[in-house]
Order: structure tokens, then sequence, then C-alpha cells
């Protein structure tokens, strides 16, 4: 009976509070993230010759960057 009555108020102390989940959040999105396109200078060239209508598919057909 005692183990039961520790996993209740082990599960009394889980309960979900929606203050703390925000306080959480926000902690999280306040970390500075690098770019993906910063740090990677193959998929920032790969990104820039899509765009620039450079990249071909696996028959060789030109895959055309997107339209102004």
């Amino acid at each position: 009976m005692l183990i039961a009555g520790k996993f209740w108020m082990l599960i009394d102390r889980l309960e979900y509070r929606a203050s703390v989940a925000q306080w959480k959040a926000e902690l999280v999105a306040k970390r500075t993230k690098t770019a993906k396109l910063a740090t990677n200078p193959g998929l920032r060239q790969y990104v820039q010759d899509r765009l620039e209508g450079k990249i071909h598919d696996a028959d060789g057909r030109k895959i055309a960057g997107p339209q102004q």
C-alpha cells in the first residue's frame, strides 16, 4: 500500500500547469538559432542553383526556378 500511495503522490506532482508550459516555451524560444543556409555551404549552393534554374533531374531535364 505504501508503494501505491507514493505512486499517486507522484502523479499529483506531474499535473499539467499551463503557466509552467508557457514559461518553458518562452525560455526555449529565446535561444538564438543559426540558419541552416548560413552553416551549410552545400545546402546554400543547392538552394542558390535551384533558384537560378541550374538544377537538372535524373533524366537531364532542367528544373525551372521560381517564376516572377
